[in-house]
């Protein structure tokens, strides 16, 4: 049975962080009865609270932190008489999917990233507390009147970016049938309608077939002189580099599906050559709407030309949905 969840596909987002400061040392000397010269006994601050991501299988795009985009870590706690230190501040832990990178969003500086479960990245470290005046005093100075402040906290804008969303592309022209295919297998709720740029945003389907997981995503339909920047073009191709495998779904009505392949590949070959080494299928939708002998034409036609085997699908009476599943599960880690 296919399972598919919708979840929103979000890969890069911009936010902003800021280690805690450290708490500053006190300057304390004992008042006690009977002490009247107490020596110094003031404590050190605590620690700021430092920025760390945290990578979790769980999540499969960024979209968790689309709502909360400011992180600031509380400040250490200020140093206090009777030696007593000031608490630690608490960490702020950013949970990212993996393949998370992370650069400075000025400087476009990479800082590090994230691809396994469970890694953490320290980020910025909280500022150091303070030494209070009980440390600095020495044989030759026993009543020093002097703390030290604690070390300021840092802050960037960052920018994230996950650098593998989908194992499966859907690839093609408006209205080819890419989001009623999501749709059609999924409880995904891609718009669909009978008009260019339908999606304008890709979809992101998490897929259990059999004992395999897998996702797929609905990304935003190309047009002729997309690598060039027109219509959704750039948008779309690079949302194309965050996928394992390249699914061409062509519109049967076509009249030259194999033309019509041929014109996705330039494409995508104008932006980036190297996305064509990429495994790719070739799902011919709305055979609903074709006679036998035209799928039997087309199927001929991309065995002759590419040696490649295109699958056929309905959207609306389900023909070869299941079928096509299974092959995709099939290789997504061949």
């Amino acid at each position: 049975m296919v399972n598919v969840k919708h979840i929103d596909f979000i890969y890069t987002l911009t936010i902003f962080v800021k280690s805690g400061d450290g708490g500053n040392g006190c300057v304390h000397f004992r008042h006690e009865k009977f002490i009247p010269k107490g020596g110094p006994d003031g404590g050190d601050g605590g620690n700021g609270g430092s920025i760390i991501f945290k990578c979790e299988s769980g999540l499969s795009t960024l979209y968790h932190l689309k709502r909360n985009r400011h992180y600031v870590a509380n400040n250490g706690g200020e140093g206090r008489e009777c030696n007593r230190h000031g608490a630690d501040a608490e960490d702020i832990i950013i949970p990212v999917p993996v393949g998370t990178i992370i650069r400075n969003k000025d400087t476009h500086e990479l800082l590090g990233e994230v691809n396994s479960n469970k890694e953490t990245l320290l980020l910025l470290r909280g500022g150091k507390g303070g030494r209070g005046n009980a440390y600095f005093k020495t044989s030759t100075n026993r009543t020093p009147r002097y703390a030290q402040n604690g070390e300021k906290g840092q802050e960037l804008t960052l920018e994230l970016e996950q650098t593998l969303l989908a194992d499966v592309g859907l690839i093609g022209y408006p209205n080819a049938g890419k989001s009623t295919f999501l749709t059609t297998v999924s409880a995904s709720k891609a718009k669909v309608g009978e008009y260019a740029f339908t999606t304008l945003h890709p979809q992101l389907g998490v897929v259990t077939w059999k004992d395999n997981t897998f996702t797929i995503a609905d990304l935003p339909g190309i047009i002729d002189g997309a690598a060039k920047g027109k219509g959704l073009g750039l948008v779309f191709l690079k949302h194309m580099r965050h996928v394992k495998i390249l699914a061409f779904v062509i519109d049967a009505n076509d009249n030259d599906c194999c033309r019509k392949y041929e014109k996705l590949k330039s494409e995508i070959e104008m932006y980036d050559s190297t996305l064509l080494q990429r495994r790719h299928v070739i799902i011919i939708s709305k055979v609903d709407l074709i006679d036998k002998h035209k799928e039997e034409d087309i199927y001929n036609a991309f065995i002759t030309k590419y040696n490649l085997s295109p699958m056929f699908i309905s959207s609306f009476t389900h023909k070869g949905i299941k079928e096509t599943i299974e092959f995709l599960s099939s290789i997504i880690n061949v």
